[in-house]
């Protein structure tokens, strides 16, 4: 019998074995799609979406978006289950690690069922920590000024740093109160509401899940020289 009879009819059964897979395969996936944009509504270039099986994000992502292009506009596949997504812009292209100056983050993970054959629309706004101090900057006499210097074990101001506070002494990924980075002088200005909060600091950016702010502080007016030492990691 003809040798290129029998590849004839393999190629022929090949295409019809992918024509019936190819739909089992989209009905078992689900797509999140949307745009990443930053605090003034504006299309990110060069970001991402990361989508987590669990709410410790700090490792490598499970399932991550296209990078956008100038639209900001991304795609996410994704097997039906819970997820953990946030949007993340890294100026290095990295895929994940400590942000540094000029990258940009959209908060706390998002948890998020998908379903097989579903499509959700959802846009992640992304900011870095100047914009996200800018945004909890003293606006009202409801709000105290706490100052101080961020400095290291031997009591060297650390540049670099910033301050936190938070209602809880374990952080999730970004803490509810937050300064800008520190300059040469590791001097910090934060701006909290009265009440007892956990006082902290901290050299990246978001912190990881499990860090703990282990200053208890009652806020009941501005305070002043708060400092807050920070103790290195070993590299």
């Amino acid at each position: 019998m003809n040798y290129s009879f029998f590849v004839r009819i393999f190629c022929i059964a090949l295409a019809c074995f992918i024509g019936w897979i190819s739909p089992l395969h989209g009905k078992e996936s689900a797509a999140l799609k949307g745009r990443i944009l930053d605090t003034q509504g504006q299309a990110v270039q060069g970001a991402e979406v990361y989508a987590y099986r669990s709410n410790k994000v700090k490792g490598p992502a499970d399932y991550i978006s296209n990078r956008t292009g100038a639209d900001g506009i991304f795609t996410l596949v994704l097997p039906p289950g819970k997820y953990w997504v946030l949007g993340v812009f890294r100026k290095s292209g990295a895929k994940f690690g400590p942000l540094i100056t000029g990258d940009k983050h959209s908060g706390e993970p998002i948890p998020m069922n998908v379903k097989a054959g579903q499509e959700t629309e959802r846009n992640f706004t992304v900011m870095d920590l100047r914009e996200a101090a800018r945004q909890i900057d003293k606006k009202s006499e409801e709000l105290f000024k706490i100052t101080g210097k961020i400095l290291d074990k031997h009591g060297q101001p650390l540049p670099m740093a910033y301050a936190m506070a938070h209602l809880q002494p374990q952080l999730g990924t970004i803490p509810r109160y937050l300064s800008r980075w520190t300059d040469d002088t590791g001097r910090y200005i934060l701006y909290v509401p009265r009440g007892t909060l956990f006082l902290g600091a901290a050299l990246t950016f978001p912190v990881k899940n499990d860090y703990f702010l282990k200053n208890r502080i009652d806020v009941q007016g501005d305070m002043q020289e708060m400092d807050i030492i920070v103790m290195l990691e070993k590299k």
